[in-house]
């Protein structure tokens, strides 16, 4: 898998890296609580981490709620508020 970050930059994971490190965050979610049907606000750039964190989030069957990170500071809260309905 190849990752074309907003710098042009590009990093590249094979499947198996994807599916390890995938893994370990879907085992740290857990161990902090994360399961089936909890949410979980996903805000971070285009980059492996996040292709990462949302295959962790399907592993346990958590709803992912993707967030920008063009939002500025004041419109978090509002953000937030609306994802937990």
């Amino acid at each position: 898998m190849r990752v074309v970050d907003d710098a042009g930059g590009d990093q590249s994971l094979t499947f198996s890296e994807l599916a390890r490190r995938s893994a370990q965050v879907a085992n740290f979610f857990a161990s902090e609580g994360l399961g089936a049907r909890d949410r979980l606000l996903i805000m971070l750039p285009n980059s492996p981490a996040l292709w990462e964190t949302m295959l962790a989030a399907i592993r346990l069957g958590a709803v992912m709620i993707p967030a920008t990170t063009l939002l500025e500071r004041e419109d978090l809260p509002r953000f937030v508020s609306s994802a937990a309905r």
